[in-house]
């Protein structure tokens, strides 16, 4: 595949430099070289300016962060099950506070249920106190 704009050597090196160097200005701290080689030959070169101003494609992000270290990634499962174990006790507070709720409505509902009871009970002594009792005659 032949450039269309190379050195003596045939070769685009200057022109990566050149992009790499406008990449990092714009940019600054990314594989530039990387994405410079990317830019020239992936791209028709009428496009290489747009592509310039655009921000770097998601894939060179992960050249950006180093490897984490042990210790790095011990921290970072520490911190992930830390995280994991607040969640739980956050969803089980959750389902504490649904029953205490529940709770509070079922006791209301005992509540308003004894009251029909009284009513109903205040209703039958009523009733038996208008009953006239039968003459000693018809007993």
């Amino acid at each position: 595949m032949q450039h269309e704009h190379t050195d003596r050597a045939s070769a685009i090196a200057e022109v990566i430099s050149e992009k790499s160097w406008r990449l990092q200005e714009k940019w600054l701290d990314l594989v530039w070289r990387m994405w410079g080689n990317h830019i020239t030959r992936n791209l028709n070169r009428s496009t290489w300016e747009i592509a310039i101003e655009k921000p770097p494609p998601r894939y060179f992000e992960n050249l950006r962060r180093p490897a984490d270290s042990p210790l790095e990634q011990h921290l970072s499962n520490i911190t992930q099950s830390a995280n994991m174990a607040l969640a739980c006790g956050r969803g089980s507070l959750a389902d504490y506070q649904q029953h205490r709720r529940d709770w509070e409505a079922f006791g209301r509902r005992l509540d308003e249920h004894e009251r029909h009871l009284e009513t109903r009970k205040n209703i039958i002594e009523g009733s038996l106190l208008d009953v006239a009792p039968p003459s000693p005659s018809l007993v």
